[in-house]
């Protein structure tokens, strides 16, 4: 009887989500997109690139945001890049932002009420799971049953239309048929190959697409349509292409980068069999590609080419020239940046103890970069959540 149904739900048409063409193909080489002018000149201005990692990335970031937001930072992005678990927060901020009460000084007082205490209720059930049941018994995609959540649960119905103007929010998937990274903007979607009106389209599904990761959560199909012309579009998770949110990042003047990506464990029990090592090989694999983009990013600020900042959750702050004033048990930090990266459920302790390590991180990387005299830091978020380092 399973077997019949299964059969039925996998021959059963889907309903993707059809969006408007656009005829206008320019956009697609043009240089707003891409971050550098035609002679390969570096933009003026800010972009901040926030990583995957499912809730460990949302939670680690929301800690970042709290510090550059006590540093006045906020308001002085330009650009917000943002995949999977970086999506959720940066979509929830951007959907937010004119909720947000700044002052002449670019701090927003009510930061934790309108980003941090939906973030944290999110991050307290549950989802991956139950996306992936519902994709099994239904004939949607588990991914649109994130789209469901992130609705309810965090952006409410709003359209990127509504996204503001500043800073310049992209919200990244990756294009399965193509293998391209594809944007959400506030005015339009697409990557190097196709361009689609966007102001129509929900934030909560382009969370959704940023955050369907393969195989289980991809892919986000949406139906591009213009007159007789369709196509459908296979979206999965934007860290398939790129895991830091650097996609042309490099082309802007200053680059903030927070990494929330997952360290490699060491294992010595793997088995001698291509079932036992398949996974641990495909895992390496993913990992190359955002590693060589480090070394890349951190060239390109040492030499000079760019200014700007990047932390990561697997920080060592010992290893800083410039030291944090405050003090973080370095065993927690490694706990931390071993946490699952999925959408599962984190305790109390383990979501305070994430904003809490990404606060203090952003704060030594701020205190070593061009920004280091915008403010000291406060304390932390959550005092409460990590003992006193000896």
């Amino acid at each position: 009887m399973f077997f019949l149904f299964y059969i039925a739900w996998a021959i059963f048409p889907r309903r993707p989500l059809a969006v408007p063409h656009l005829k206008d193909e320019t956009a697609a080489t043009s240089p707003e997109i891409w971050g550098e002018d035609k002679q390969g000149a570096r933009r003026e201005g800010l972009i901040l690139c926030l990583s995957g990692g499912g809730y460990r990335a949302m939670l680690f970031h929301l800690g970042s945001l709290w510090r550059l937001n006590e540093a006045g930072l906020l308001p002085t992005f330009d650009r917000v890049s943002s995949v999977s678990g970086g999506s959720i927060v940066a979509g929830l901020l951007a959907s937010k932002w004119h909720d947000l009460s700044f002052d002449s000084d670019g701090f927003a007082s009510n930061l934790e009420e309108v980003v941090a205490r939906p973030l944290r209720r999110l991050a307290s059930r549950t989802s991956d799971r139950s996306a992936i049941i519902f994709g099994l018994i239904t004939h949607e995609d588990a991914a649109s049953y994130l789209a469901d959540m992130y609705r309810t649960e965090i952006v409410g119905d709003r359209s990127l239309g509504s996204l503001p103007e500043h800073p310049d929010f992209r919200i990244y998937a990756t294009n399965l048929n193509n293998g391209r990274p594809w944007q959400f903007g506030k005015t339009w979607m697409g990557d190097s190959e196709l361009k689609a009106e966007s102001d129509m389209f929900p934030i909560a599904a382009a969370i959704a697409a940023s955050s369907a990761f393969p195989p289980f959560l991809s892919p986000f199909e949406i139906d591009v349509r213009d007159g007789s012309f369709s196509r459908k579009v296979m979206l999965a998770d934007g860290g398939v292409y790129d895991n830091l949110g650097l996609t042309r990042a490099q082309g802007y003047r200053t680059v903030f980068v927070s990494d929330a990506s997952a360290s490699v464990i060491d294992s010595n029990d793997l088995g001698r069999s291509w079932l036992s090592q398949l996974p641990r090989a495909i895992d390496l694999i993913y990992r190359q590609p955002g590693l060589m983009r480090i070394e890349n990013l951190e060239e390109i600020l040492k030499g000079g080419q760019a200014t700007g900042a990047y932390w990561t959750i697997r920080d060592n702050l010992d290893e800083r020239s410039v030291r944090s004033d405050l003090c973080f048990p370095k065993d927690i930090s490694v706990t931390l940046a071993s946490i699952p990266t999925r959408l599962l459920a984190l305790t109390d302790t383990e979501q305070e103890r994430l904003v809490d390590w990404g606060y203090v991180v952003t704060d030594a990387a701020l205190r070593s970069s061009i920004q280091n005299k915008r403010s000291s830091p406060v304390r932390f978020p959550y005092p409460r959540s990590v003992p006193p380092c000896r």
